[in-house]
C-alpha cells in the first residue's frame, strides 16, 4: 500500500515542468503529449507542437494575459424591483 502511495506522489512530482511559486504559475505535463499552464482558476492547454520545457516565465505570462477575462470597471445597474400586485379577493 505504501508503495502505491509513493508511486502516485512521484508521478505528481514528475509531471511538473515549471513551478513559479512566487507568481502562482505551473506548467505541467498532460495526457497525449500536451501540457497545461495553470494560474489560479485559469487553465490553458497547450498543443503538442509547443515545447513546454523551453517556455520562459515571460512567455507564459503573455499566454495567461491573452486568456484571462478582461476586467470591467463599470458597475452593474441595480436590478429593478417590481411592485407586488394585490388581488381583490
Amino acid at each position: 500500500m505504501n508503495e502505491l502511495i509513493e508511486d502516485k506522489q512521484q508521478k505528481e512530482i514528475d509531471k511538473v515542468i515549471h513551478d513559479w511559486k512566487a507568481e502562482g504559475i505551473k506548467v505541467e505535463k498532460a495526457r497525449w503529449g500536451r501540457s497545461i499552464i495553470t494560474k489560479g482558476k485559469i487553465k490553458i492547454e497547450l498543443s503538442k507542437d509547443i515545447d513546454a520545457e523551453k517556455l520562459t516565465l515571460t512567455q507564459v505570462q503573455e499566454l495567461i494575459e491573452k486568456k484571462a477575462p478582461k476586467k470591467n470597471n463599470r458597475k452593474k445597474a441595480p436590478a429593478k424591483k417590481t411592485a407586488a400586485k394585490k388581488s381583490n379577493s
